[in-house]
C-alpha cells in the first residue's frame, strides 16, 4: 500500500491503494515534503507485479519520482525550467506589443488586420535573420577568428541570437520530429549544438544588459553583427534599421535578385501573395516556385543516391522517430522507377521548370507515385498500416510548401505559438514575480505532475490522439525545448519520439480533448479540466457518482454534494482562481469552413456541449450534482470571469481555412491530415471500449 502524493504540506487523509492498480504518482523515500525536482535521466523499469525493480540511490531519496507506463522516472522538467520558459514567453509577448506600438505610432487608429499584418512582416524578417544565423553562426566551426574565448561542444553563450531569432528557434523546436530530421538533412550544425539554452536566454532577458564593453551581452552582439552583418536589435517596423529588400536567387536562371519586404499590391516577400519578376530571364518568382526547386533538388539527390538520401519527412522511422532510412528505400525505388519512365532530367532547375512547371500540385502528383504501387500497399496492408502511405504523402507535401532549410512554415508556426503565449498571459502566469512564493509555485508542480500523468496516458493508449490543458502544455513545451533529453526520455519511456502537432482541424481537436478527458478521469478519478468548458466525463466516474447516490443512507439529510472532494490536488486544483490553468490548450486549432463534413461535426459538438451544460445546471438545481459539477456551473455562471470557451468561433483569420479556396495540393494534404487524426482517434476509442472500465 502506498499513499497518493500531493504537492502541499499535508500528505495524510488520502486514499491508499496498491501500486499495481493505482494511477501513477511520485514516490519519495522521505516524509520531508520539500521535494527535489532536480532533472535526471534515470529510468527504472517496473516489474509485472508493479514494484520498482530498483530504487533510486540514496542521493535521490527525496526527489520526485513519476510512473509512466511500466517505468519510473525522476522529473523530466522542474519548476525553475518552467519559470525560465515563462520569462521567455513574456519577452515574446512584449516584442509583439512593441510591433503594435510602432504600428500605432505610424498609422492612425490601425485596424486589427493592420496590426496582424505588421506582426507578420516582422516575423518574416525574423525568419530571414534566423536563416542568417543558421548559415553564418551555427554552421561556423566552434572555434573561429571572430571569437577566441572558451568554447564547448554545445551552444556557446556568444552564439545565442537576438530575441526575434530566439522566438523563431523556439517555435521550430516545438515540432520535435521535424526539427530532428531537418537537423539530420539540412542543419547539422544546429543539431550538434544540443538543446535550447533555456536558463541562459531567460537570464539574458531578465538582466537586460545595456551592452556595456566587456559584458557577455556586448560580446554576443559583436559576434552576431560580425557574422551576419545585421544589427543586433531588429526594429519593430521597416522605418528603422535593416534592409528594406531581401536578396534571393531566381530559381530558373540563378541570377541574384532583390525583392521588397512589402508592397502596396501585397506581393512583397513578407506578404501572402509574393511575386517578383526576374529582370534577367523574366520568370515570375514566387515562394511556390522556390519550394518546388527545393523539392527538385532533394529529388535529384534521391535519384543519385537512393540508398542514402530521402525526401523530407522520410528519414525517420514512422513508429519510433529514430533515424531509419531503410524504411524509405521502397518509396525511393518506386519513385526512381517512375521517374525513369518519364525520362528524368538530372538538372534540378530544368526538371522543376519542364516537368513540375513550378507547381506544388505537380509535386503532389510526383510524390503519389512513390506510394501508389502494388508492392508498397501490400507491405503496409500486411503490417495493418494501409493508411501510412497517405500520412507520408501529407507530410511530404507540407514540407515542400515553404522555401528554406526547414520543413515547416516558421512564420505560421510562430503565429500559432503566440496564441499559447496569449493564454499564459491571460492566466497571469507570465507576470513578473508570479511564482516567487512557495505557495504560488505549487501550480508549476501541478503542471509537472500533470505532464507526467499525460505521458502515462500516452503509454497506456499509444494510438490515442491526446490534447493537453494549458498547464500541461507549458510543461510539455518546456520539455521539448530540452530537445536532447526529450528525444532520449520519450524514446525510453514511450518507445517513440512524441511529436507535437500545432495545426489541427478544430473539430478533430475538440473530439480529441473529449477523449483525453475521458481517459484521464477514468484513470485518476478526477476531472481533466475544471475551467467551465463543457468537458466529457468517463463512464466509470459517472457510474461511481450514481452508486454513491444510490447507497446514501435513507432518512438522513443529504450530504453537501457541492463540496469538492479532491483527492488528487497534485493533478488539479479546485480553487476558483486556479481552475483556468486546466483550460484546453487549443492554440493549434484551425477552423475549416465550406466543408460539409466539418460542418456536421461542428453542429454535433455544439449540440453535445449544450446538453452537457443543461445536465450540469439541472443536477445543481435538483441537488444531485457532485462537487465538481457544482464548481463548474459556478465558474461558468460567474459574470465577467473573462473565460472564453475552448474550440469556439473566436478565431483570427490566420486560424481559418477555406476549403474552397486552397490549392489541390494543400487540400489533399489537409484531407490526409484529417483522415490520419480521425483514424488515430477511432482506433483508440475501439481499444478503450474493448477494456473493462
Amino acid at each position: 500500500m502506498t499513499s497518493l502524493p500531493i504537492y502541499s504540506s499535508i500528505v495524510n487523509n488520502l486514499s491508499s491503494t496498491s501500486l499495481s492498480s493505482a494511477p501513477p504518482s511520485y514516490q519519495a523515500n522521505s516524509n520531508d515534503v520539500t521535494l527535489d525536482f532536480s532533472p535526471s535521466r534515470r529510468f527504472t523499469s517496473i516489474s509485472p507485479s508493479g514494484n520498482a525493480s530498483s530504487r533510486p540511490s540514496s542521493s535521490h531519496s527525496s526527489r520526485v519520482s513519476f510512473t509512466v507506463g511500466r517505468k519510473q522516472t525522476l522529473a523530466l522538467v522542474n519548476p525553475s525550467d518552467l519559470k525560465a520558459h515563462l520569462v521567455i514567453l513574456r519577452a515574446f509577448h512584449r516584442l509583439r506589443e512593441d510591433v503594435y506600438f510602432a504600428t500605432r505610432s505610424t498609422v492612425p487608429s490601425p485596424s486589427d488586420a493592420a496590426l496582424r499584418q505588421a506582426w507578420e512582416v516582422f516575423l518574416a524578417r525574423a525568419v530571414w535573420r534566423f536563416e542568417l544565423w543558421l548559415k553564418h553562426v551555427v554552421a561556423r566551426p566552434i572555434r573561429d577568428s571572430i571569437y577566441a574565448g572558451p568554447v564547448n561542444a554545445w551552444m556557446n553563450p556568444h552564439e545565442i541570437p537576438p530575441i526575434d531569432v530566439v522566438m523563431v528557434w523556439h517555435s521550430y523546436l516545438l515540432h520535435p520530429r521535424t526539427y530532428f530530421e531537418d537537423g539530420l538533412r539540412y542543419n547539422t550544425g544546429l543539431l550538434s549544438r544540443g538543446s535550447f539554452p533555456l536558463h541562459e536566454i531567460a537570464t539574458m532577458i531578465e538582466t537586460n544588459d545595456p551592452l556595456r564593453p566587456g559584458s557577455v551581452a556586448q560580446t554576443r552582439a559583436y559576434y552576431w553583427e560580425s557574422c551576419t552583418r545585421q544589427p543586433w536589435q531588429l526594429t519593430p517596423s521597416l522605418e528603422g534599421n535593416g534592409p528594406h529588400f531581401i536578396s534571393l536567387n531566381c530559381p530558373a536562371c540563378t541570377s541574384e535578385n532583390s525583392a521588397p519586404w512589402i508592397t502596396e499590391d501585397n506581393n512583397g516577400w513578407a506578404q501572402r501573395q509574393f511575386q517578383a519578376s526576374c529582370p534577367n530571364c523574366g520568370m515570375q518568382v514566387s515562394k511556390e516556385a522556390l519550394s518546388v526547386l527545393k523539392f527538385a533538388e532533394d529529388l535529384r539527390r534521391v535519384v543519385e543516391e537512393p540508398k542514402r538520401r530521402t525526401l523530407a519527412t522520410l528519414h525517420l522511422h514512422e513508429e519510433s522517430g529514430k533515424p531509419f532510412i531503410a524504411a524509405a528505400l521502397l518509396f525511393n525505388q518506386n519513385l526512381v522507377e517512375d521517374l525513369e519512365r518519364v525520362s528524368f532530367e538530372p538538372d534540378a532547375r530544368i526538371y522543376a521548370a519542364q516537368e513540375l512547371r513550378w507547381s506544388a500540385d505537380k509535386v503532389a502528383a510526383r510524390c503519389r507515385a512513390g506510394f501508389r504501387t502494388t508492392a508498397y500497399m501490400k507491405q503496409y496492408k500486411e503490417d495493418g498500416k494501409a493508411h501510412q502511405g497517405l500520412k507520408g504523402l501529407q507530410r511530404i507535401m507540407e514540407a515542400y510548401t515553404t522555401p528554406g532549410p526547414y520543413s515547416i512554415d516558421l512564420v505560421r508556426a510562430v503565429q500559432r505559438q503566440m496564441k499559447f503565449v496569449d493564454s499564459m498571459v491571460g492566466i497571469s502566469w507570465t507576470k513578473t514575480g508570479k511564482f516567487d512564493s512557495d505557495s504560488d509555485e505549487l501550480a508549476l508542480k501541478r503542471a509537472i505532475a500533470g505532464y507526467h500523468a499525460f505521458l502515462d496516458i500516452m503509454a497506456q493508449n499509444p494510438d490515442a490522439f491526446l490534447v493537453p490543458t494549458l498547464s500541461i502544455d507549458l510543461a510539455w513545451h518546456t520539455h521539448q525545448l530540452l530537445c536532447v533529453n526529450y528525444r532520449e526520455s520519450t524514446l525510453d519511456l514511450l518507445g517513440t519520439i512524441v511529436d507535437h502537432d500545432d495545426s489541427v482541424e478544430q473539430e478533430t481537436l475538440a473530439a480529441a480533448f473529449d477523449q483525453t478527458a475521458r481517459l484521464w478521469s477514468s484513470r485518476f478519478s478526477v476531472p481533466y479540466s475544471a475551467c467551465g468548458c463543457p468537458t466529457a466525463r468517463s463512464t466509470r466516474s459517472s457510474t461511481m457518482d450514481s452508486m454513491t447516490k444510490l447507497f446514501s443512507k435513507k432518512g438522513k439529510q443529504k450530504a453537501n454534494a457541492t463540496a469538492v472532494e479532491n483527492h488528487r490536488p497534485d493533478l488539479i486544483s479546485h480553487h476558483p482562481n486556479e481552475v483556468f490553468e486546466s483550460h484546453p490548450s487549443d492554440h493549434s486549432q484551425v477552423k475549416v469552413i465550406n466543408n460539409s463534413s466539418v460542418a456536421k461535426q461542428a453542429a454535433s459538438r455544439e449540440k453535445s456541449n449544450k446538453r452537457r451544460v443543461e445536465e450540469d445546471q439541472g443536477a445543481v438545481a435538483s441537488g444531485s450534482a457532485d462537487g465538481w459539477q457544482a464548481l463548474t456551473v459556478r465558474i461558468r455562471n460567474e459574470p465577467g470571469n473573462g473565460h472564453d470557451p475552448a474550440f469556439s468561433n473566436l478565431l483570427s483569420p490566420d486560424e481559418i481555412l477555406n476549403a474552397k479556396s486552397i490549392s489541390m495540393g494543400t487540400r489533399f494534404a489537409w484531407e490526409m491530415r484529417r483522415r490520419e487524426q480521425e483514424i488515430k482517434g477511432k482506433t483508440s476509442e475501439k481499444r478503450r471500449h474493448g477494456k473493462c472500465i
